[in-house]
């Protein structure tokens, strides 16, 4: 069969590059200058042409059908149309509900329907994140370049452990709609522009930059001194790539074979970028490169740390008085109920103290029986302990009744005396009340130290006269609570570190009603009863118990031996819950904040002004040649600038910087003939297949010219013209009658256009990687749409698959098996293949095992009824259809063939999930 002739000019193209000399050219011929890509995009008049066109792009593609000779393909139906917008325009698949919707909506106007649901699918989260999968295949994105430092639980010096912040950037900039002027600014020089804000720190554009840290070279490498060329020729083949859709990098060892870029050109660029940094420093010989963490802490984060801090706080108060409320072993040492007494006497209920009354004080009425009067004279009770009393820690507790005209503050009950390190009368643990009563307080003495807690703080009354009410002072040795009536009413703790044990010298004292029996102004006026002691800090639930006479036989038990926390755990186990419902939030909390607030800040892997330190060139310096692309030879020094063929010879000195700036703006600019071009190519290749230049990454000579030269022209104006936006690109291509047509054709149009360089029709697609895995996600009911955040380890994670760790060493075999980019290049266009693997995969790997057990769950619960109804629910969920007739008949009998049903529907979705019509598009 003869060659074509485009195929044989290739052909001798790429045996003239085989056969060209290895020494650099010195000239171009006039023919190589004028190359198309080279020139400004030309205007090109909007001719209205059929009836078929339905915006500008139809009358182009029209225009070539006819001089062609060629039709295009029939409308596609609206089923069709909705599936095919929404995996283009975010990567999922359409729900039934909005197939019905847009099917209902286009009986009545097709296109009002059409621009509709685009307007609605450019406007969701998903759309980021489809699009911004297509531009992190272009500049070569990985998570990790080696290992997962998940696995160590620390990142090694030289991975790239914040690039998600980048992906993430990339995802906001898109569904922002980020000028595409200013998203190629931000990826050149971002940690160079003013933030838009007017803020005095601009992390989004240092967190852009990271695009020029993912390259592909030797970390461990002997050669210090290449390894810093070799980032400098990655950096420059990524933006030659990405932006300009040229092969610059091929003319780092000599002038380039077959594009007019001299190896001066390269220099020129490579001094930009040798007078920046992404290495912390060259290194030792062989060791691995440290590359640059730039903190991104700015004052919002500073608020979010704070904010973020106060709810982690909130939470461990939660979780310690919870667990103060939880019991724990305390033990009765005093227990005064003043029934059994004498006239000067009154026996403790539990033993250790004798009480001995004072003056007047008498027995009286009690708040349950009897109770001690005192007149606030020189009345009081006091009970003597055995020698060698000890306490840590300790509850003090007592129901008091107390008259008007206290002559002094008054001692309700507490230990005052005699304690070591303690110069002062006052001393112990003691709860009191105020003269006017319109205070109670609790104090501990400890250590050298005295705190207090005082209720209320204002002038209001603490409790009313003649009335009963229960007051405990609880001190765990640091702290001492006021609790009052069963309620917590003050608290305070120690300045310092307080954890001793109380000691006394000589024989302990337990005062009731006398704050120092040699300080006659400290005496109670009222009645006292139920007064009492304990060796630990009670919680509120010991407290409440305790408040009780008698106090029931279980809990005097408990008391008396010390066992109470296996009583009462027991007996509220919804503690228990609470306590590890809290512990667990509070885990999963302190884990959110570690990985969102981490010890040195959030960082990016941003570039910097100034070179490498210890290189060949730090600091900013004009670069010479280097011979043969060797460090070692070097030939004249190149001012830094842009490539001459492109920017002219006339350019403006770059006398301060590196010039990143510069080449930023240059890229950018409305006046470069590529940039447009090279994204409205991109973009149109994402949505037909192909773009309108099938070599998306090479304008160059060597690249395929475009298939429609004069709409690729228009399209880079317009697209300049409407600010740069990529949203209205995508709204005006996929409104377009080209982008709506069916992938159906005759078979004479088949033969006349057989790789649709006419667009006659729109060609059917196997979906990529990614949105076959999330299709999957979505339609079994598991996808988690949480967006952002660093990379997952686990494949399995029901995330959208952009979330999942890519990794240059350790690709996992789902990416392997369907075409994932190779993050070791820029990827333009992956490559599809149908293989064996893939099917076995599709048949046994758990992931999809997973997917379809839950997609019969939901088909199970949404329609209860086993029969055909559930068969069209699973139709209409993977497909955007109904089944036929046929297609129930052999669900029907494959079920039927099931040894049950439950395992007959699993393995029907299973099937269905398999199935080329679930993750092809026409």
């Amino acid at each position: 069969m003869a060659l074509s002739a485009r195929i044989l000019a290739r052909l001798l193209v790429k045996l003239a590059m085989v056969a060209a000399p290895l020494f650099a050219s010195t000239a171009r011929s006039g023919e190589t200058e004028r190359h198309w890509s080279f020139e400004p995009p030309a205007s090109a008049p909007v001719v209205a042409h059929a009836a078929w066109s339905r915006n500008p792009i139809d009358t182009f593609v029209a225009a070539e059908h006819t001089r062609r000779g060629v039709s295009p393909a029939r409308p596609a139906t609206s089923r069709t149309l909705i599936r095919r917008l929404a995996f283009n325009l975010t990567g999922l698949p359409p729900t039934p509900k909005e197939v019905e919707s847009f099917v209902s909506a286009a009986r009545h106007d097709a296109q009002a329907a059409v621009s509709t649901l685009t307007d609605r699918l450019l406007a969701t989260p998903a759309y980021g994140v489809r699009w911004a999968r297509h531009w992190l295949d272009t500049v070569r994105y990985t998570d990790y370049l080696r290992e997962d430092p998940l696995g160590s639980n620390k990142a090694p010096l030289y991975e790239l452990y914040e690039a998600w912040r980048y992906r993430d950037w990339v995802v906001d900039a898109l569904n922002r709609d980020m000028p595409y002027d200013l998203f190629v600014r931000h990826q050149i020089a971002g940690d160079l522009m003013a933030s838009p804000n007017g803020a005095a720190f601009y992390p989004d554009g240092l967190i852009a930059t990271t695009v020029l840290s993912f390259g592909f070279w030797e970390n461990g490498c002997a050669d210090k001194k290449k390894v810093v060329s070799d980032i400098v020729d990655d950096q420059i083949d990524v933006v030659g790539k990405a932006f300009l859709g040229l092969t610059l990098a091929c003319a780092r060892c000599h002038d380039h074979k077959f594009d007019p870029i001299t190896q001066e050109d390269y220099y020129g660029l490579a001094g930009i970028f040798y007078s920046s940094r992404v290495l912390k420093s060259v290194g030792k010989k062989g060791d691995h490169t440290v590359l640059l963490r730039t903190p991104l802490t700015t004052p919002e984060y500073v608020r979010q740390k704070k904010k973020a801090r106060k709810e982690l706080d909130v939470l461990k108060d939660a979780l310690h008085q919870a667990h103060s409320d939880l019991p724990t072993p305390a033990r009765m040492l005093a227990w005064f109920d003043f029934e059994e007494n004498t006239r000067t006497t009154t026996l403790d209920n539990v033993g250790g103290y004798v009480g001995t009354l004072h003056g007047d004080a008498k027995i009286g009425d009690g708040k349950f029986g009897h109770g001690v009067q005192l007149d606030g004279d020189g009345d009081f009770v006091d009970g003597t302990a055995q020698p060698g009393f000890r306490v840590k820690t300790g509850t003090v507790a007592a129901w008091f009744r107390y008259d008007t005209n206290i002559r002094s503050e008054g001692q309700i009950a507490g230990m005052p005396s005699h304690m070591a390190l303690w110069t002062e009368p006052y001393h112990g643990l003691q709860a009191w009340i105020s003269p006017d009563g319109n205070h109670l307080g609790v104090q501990a003495n400890h250590s050298g130290a005295r705190i207090q807690s005082i209720f209320p703080s204002g002038s209001r009354r603490a409790v009313a006269p003649h009335e009963w009410h229960h007051i405990a002072a609880v001190y765990d040795g640091r702290s001492v609570r006021l609790i009052i009536d069963g309620k917590a009413a003050g608290y305070a703790v120690h300045g310092g570190a307080s954890n001793g044990q109380i000691t006394y010298q000589g024989v302990p004292n337990f005062s009731i009603g006398a704050r120092h029996v040699v300080d006659s102004g400290n005496f109670f006026k009222g009645h006292l009863d139920d007064v009492k002691l304990f060796d630990a800090p009670l919680n509120m639930v010991q407290l409440r118990a305790a408040m009780q006479t008698p106090v029931p036989d279980e809990f005097a038990r408990a008391f008396r031996n010390g066992s109470l926390p296996r009583s009462l755990a027991a007996a509220l186990p919804e503690q228990q819950t609470h306590i590890a419902q809290l512990r667990a939030e509070l885990k999963k909390r302190e884990d959110t904040f570690q990985a969102d607030f981490p010890p040195e800040g959030p960082l990016a892997m941003a570039i910097q002004e100034g070179g490498t330190p210890d290189s060949l060139f730090p600091g900013f310096q004009d670069v010479p040649v280097h011979i043969g692309g060797r460090y070692d030879r070097l030939g004249q020094v190149v001012p830094r600038r842009m490539p001459v063929f492109l920017a002219g010879s006339n350019q403006p000195a770059i006398a301060t910087g590196s010039g990143r700036r510069e080449l930023a703006l240059w890229v950018a600019s409305k006046d470069n003939p590529l940039t447009a071009r090279v994204i409205v190519n991109r973009v149109w290749q994402h949505h037909f297949g192909q773009g309108l230049v099938r070599t998306p990454n090479n304008f160059g000579v060597l690249g395929d010219g475009p298939t429609h030269p004069r709409l690729l022209d228009w399209l880079a104006r317009w697209f300049i013209d409407e600010g740069w936006s990529l949203k209205k690109l995508h709204r005006l291509i996929v409104t377009s009658a080209t982008y709506q047509q069916s992938s159906q054709v005759t078979r004479a149009v088949r033969e006349r256009d057989p790789d649709n360089r006419l667009l006659t029709r729109m060609p059917l697609r196997r979906l990529e990687s990614e949105p076959i895995r999330d299709a999957m996600l979505a339609v079994a009911g598991d996808l988690d749409p949480q967006p952002g955040g660093p990379a997952e380890a686990d494949n399995g994670v029901p995330r959208r698959s952009l979330y999942i760790q890519t990794r240059r060493f350790d690709r996992n075999e789902y990416a392997m098996l369907f075409d994932c980019a190779n993050p070791e290049q820029s990827v333009a266009q992956r490559t599809v293949s149908t293989t064996a693997p893939q099917a076995l995969f599709l048949l046994n790997n758990a992931f999809v095992l997973r997917r379809a057990t839950a997609l019969a769950a939901r088909l199970a619960a949404e329609v209860p009824t086993d029969g055909p109804a559930r068969i069209q629910r699973a139709y209409a969920l993977l497909f955007g259809r109904g089944a036929s007739l046929q297609e129930l008949a052999v669900a029907t009998d494959f079920l039927a063939a099931a040894p049950n049903r439950e395992q007959g529907w699993r393995d029907y979705g299973q099937v269905l999930l398999a199935s080329n019509e679930f993750f092809h598009v026409e």
